[in-house]
């Protein structure tokens, strides 16, 4: 499978088959630190968007998002695109101080949602 560097150290694309799921989009993307909801995130989150509907594909996405599952249904509603959110809202990934919260979780078209849940 082709795979493909979108955006240089936040987004990277490989193309998968697999027997009973076909072909699907897989990408790895690491968000900017520090700055939750900021002009270079809502970008990558637009890119990631834009890809996903050029695409048509099913797909995932994970890693780290360096913002919460609710603040990225925010500003994009990911069934919008035939997603949903996978993560577990009582395992944290991020451990500062008090602070826990999942920033680490994955986007997945509904099929590859049903099918990595069952």
């Amino acid at each position: 499978p082709k795979q493909s560097i979108v955006s240089r150290g936040r987004i990277l694309h490989a193309y998968c088959r697999h027997g009973a799921l076909g072909v699907f989009s897989v990408y790895s993307r690491y968000w900017v630190t520090s700055v939750g909801l900021g002009a270079e995130n809502v970008r990558l989150r637009k890119q990631l968007e834009n890809l996903v509907l050029t695409r048509g594909l099913p797909f995932i996405a994970g890693g780290d998002f360096n913002f919460t599952p609710g603040e990225f249904q925010a500003g994009l509603e990911p069934r919008r695109f035939g997603a949903d959110l996978l993560f577990d809202p009582a395992v944290p990934t991020c451990h500062i101080s008090d602070a826990r919260r999942a920033l680490d979780y994955f986007v997945a078209s509904r099929t590859l949602a049903k099918a990595l849940l069952s």
